[in-house]
């Protein structure tokens, strides 16, 4: 259809509004191999993986965040809230590798408010990014200095722990 009917579609990628409905596609292929999943995920993994390549293509194309991306986002930004709900019962918790763990979804989620940031222009997220930047680099001192402190001690990769 693309080859016979070019110069529309082109039409359509510059119209300000039908630009935002090319997304719909990728969003099918997001979500008809979850269905697929349970009877053959050698089938659905590569159908997932060229809807997420094409989604991001749609999604950079738009210029502005789609419905799946903000509820992604959202959620995302939920349960860190949640997480950070939990403090006090971490901070008693002893200290091990796996600790490290925490920094991963909390780099992910501002980098995500990034994103929403150079996509939507709203200040917000480009501040709860940077404020959320500012604890990740807290927390990734406070790590090293924990398995340096670890380390030291010879209580890492040990048999037993």
């Amino acid at each position: 259809m693309l080859l016979l009917y070019t110069d529309a579609v082109v039409g359509e990628l510059r119209h300000p509004v039908k630009l935002n409905f090319f997304p719909a596609i990728s969003i099918s292929l997001l979500l008809l191999p979850i269905a697929v999943l349970p009877i053959d995920p050698r089938v659905s993994a590569p159908r997932w993986l060229v809807g997420a390549s094409l989604h991001l293509a749609f999604t950079r194309l738009s210029g502005e965040p789609d419905t799946l991306a903000r509820f992604l986002y959202y959620a995302g930004l939920f349960l860190t809230l949640l997480l950070f709900t939990q403090i006090g019962r971490f901070a008693k918790l002893k200290f091990f590798l796996s600790w490290w763990a925490y920094s991963f979804p909390l780099a992910a989620i501002s980098i995500a408010c990034m994103v929403m940031y150079e996509l939507s222009g709203v200040d917000a997220y480009r501040w709860i990014g940077v404020g959320l930047l500012l604890l990740l680099t807290a927390i990734v001192a406070l790590l090293l200095a924990r398995t340096a402190i670890a380390v030291a001690r010879h209580r890492i990769c040990v048999p037993g722990h």
